[in-house]
C-alpha cells in the first residue's frame, strides 16, 4: 500500500509534464497495482484499505482526465471516464456520500476540467449533487 500511495502522490505531483511515454509507464505501473500485486494480496486488505484502492483508481481516472481534456472523447480518456462513472454508481448505489463528497472535493483539489467531469457524471447517474452537498457526514 506505501508503494501505491507513493506512485499516486508523485503522479499528482508530475502528471501535467507528462508525456505519452509517461503515462505508457504510469498505465503500465498503474495495472500492476491494480491486477497483478490486487490478486495477490486482495484477501488481506482491509475494507478501509479496499476504500483507499477504489480511491486510488479514482484519483488516477481523474488525474488521466485532466491530462488528456483537449482531447477528451479519444477512447483511451473515454475508457477512463467510464471506469470512473463505474466507481461512482458504487459509491451511490452503496449510499456512500460520504465518499461520494470526498470525490467531489479530490476533483475539486485536481481543477476545474476533473470537477466538470465529475459533475457530469453525477448527472448522468441522476445523483442530485445539491443533496449530497448539503447532507452532514455520517
Amino acid at each position: 500500500m506505501k508503494k501505491y500511495e507513493g506512485f499516486m502522490i508523485d503522479l499528482n505531483e508530475k502528471c501535467e509534464t507528462y508525456r505519452d511515454k509517461d503515462w505508457e509507464k504510469a498505465e503500465k505501473k498503474f495495472q500492476k497495482f491494480n491486477s497483478d500485486w490486487y490478486d495477490i494480496f486482495k484477501d488481506e486488505f482491509t475494507m478501509k484499505e479496499e476504500l483507499i484502492i477504489l480511491k486510488y483508481k479514482f484519483q488516477y481516472n481523474l488525474l488521466k482526465i485532466k491530462a488528456n481534456s483537449k482531447i477528451f472523447f479519444d477512447s483511451d480518456v473515454k475508457e477512463h471516464y467510464n471506469e470512473l462513472k463505474e466507481q461512482i454508481k458504487f459509491y451511490s448505489d452503496n449510499d456512500m456520500k460520504d465518499e461520494l463528497k470526498e470525490l467531489l472535493n479530490q476533483a475539486k483539489e485536481i481543477g476545474d476540467s476533473a470537477t466538470q467531469s465529475v459533475e457530469q457524471i453525477f448527472k448522468e447517474l441522476d445523483i442530485d449533487l445539491d443533496k449530497l452537498r448539503n447532507t452532514t457526514p455520517e
